[in-house]
């Protein structure tokens, strides 16, 4: 097993592109063969921390996940550098408990950086909108400035 730990920030808003929430999170991850889990944590801007465990499954360019606020099982394919899944969250707001459907899409723009955009729905209406940027971290190319880009 290879244990990573990657960071993630982001954006939620409403239907009406409010941006309502702002967080950062840390997510380790560790996969074996075709099992792995993910460990998330996020901070939001208001002090709030959340917690998900995801249980992931890849067979073939199938996915599934379980987590605990998860209902019943995610299930997407990839495709390329793209996954696409659905599945049906625990959400808490301040009315009470909702479940609200989500469609995430995941796309890796290399081996260190992956933007996720997710719709989220309640019953068919659209309720709002994550954006993520998740990065693993890398040594920099270069650790001076350029030339040209230096006070004079």
């Amino acid at each position: 097993m290879s244990e990573k730990t990657i960071f993630a920030s982001g954006i939620v808003q409403d239907h009406r592109n409010k941006v309502t929430r702002r967080f950062t999170a840390t997510i380790i991850g560790d996969w074996q063969d075709n099992q792995g889990v993910l460990d998330e944590t996020f901070y939001f801007a208001d002090g709030k921390v959340e917690k998900r465990c995801w249980r992931l499954t890849k067979q073939g360019d199938k996915l599934t996940g379980t987590a605990g606020d998860v209902i019943g099982t995610a299930k997407g394919q990839v495709q390329g550098n793209t996954l696409n899944w659905q599945y049906t969250l625990k959400a808490q707001t301040d009315n009470g408990q909702v479940k609200l459907k989500l469609d995430d899409w995941l796309y890796l723009v290399d081996e260190y950086n992956l933007i996720n955009r997710t719709k989220m729905f309640f019953w068919s209406f659209p309720v709002g909108e994550v954006t993520l940027h998740i990065a693993k971290l890398k040594k920099p190319k270069t650790t001076q400035t350029s030339a040209d880009c230096r006070l004079k």
